[in-house]
């Protein structure tokens, strides 16, 4: 973290785990899943296109899917193509917060080798939401529309 959270009891980390069960066909704009889907699934697929962009692309997925994901850009090539598969991670269990230090723990710290990133989210200074917003009800008026009141 680039300092130290106002309250680290708020911060916030998600996990993208590699995922590699998959074949990517540049001529078709596809990806092919080499396992059928059990259950439910979250993809992020990042892949280079042929204008020189990189698109970031998310599917959910379900166990009555298609294993084949169309792309909504076009894919450049192939191996160009990451995909990974988010994690909320569990402040205490799967990672601890000290000062502007972000240190993964348990399960997660031996997994190293599975992760494709960390996104760590925290506040850097207090903010608080009182409200104030007026609250209307809608009541028909003889003319066929609608006057708003305020609801005290």
């Amino acid at each position: 973290m680039t300092a130290a959270p106002v309250d680290d009891q708020l911060v916030s980390a998600v996990a993208f785990l590699r995922f590699t069960a998959f074949t990517a066909d540049a001529v078709a704009n596809t990806l092919t899943l080499t396992d059928p889907v059990t259950g439910p699934l979250t993809l992020v697929v990042e892949y280079p296109t042929t204008d020189g962009k990189t698109l970031s692309q998310k599917f959910e997925l379900t166990s009555s899917s298609s294993r084949t994901l169309t792309l909504r850009g076009d894919l450049s090539n192939s191996a160009g193509v990451a995909v990974s598969t988010p994690k909320a991670l569990v402040r205490g269990t799967d990672f601890t917060v000290s000062g502007s230090s972000v240190t993964l723990v348990g399960s997660t710290a031996s997994a190293l080798g599975q992760l494709a990133k960390i996104v760590v989210n925290y506040p850097l200074q207090a903010r608080s939401y009182i409200g104030a917003e007026s609250v209307l009800e809608a009541v028909a008026n003889a003319r066929g529309g609608f006057d708003l009141r305020d609801v005290t």
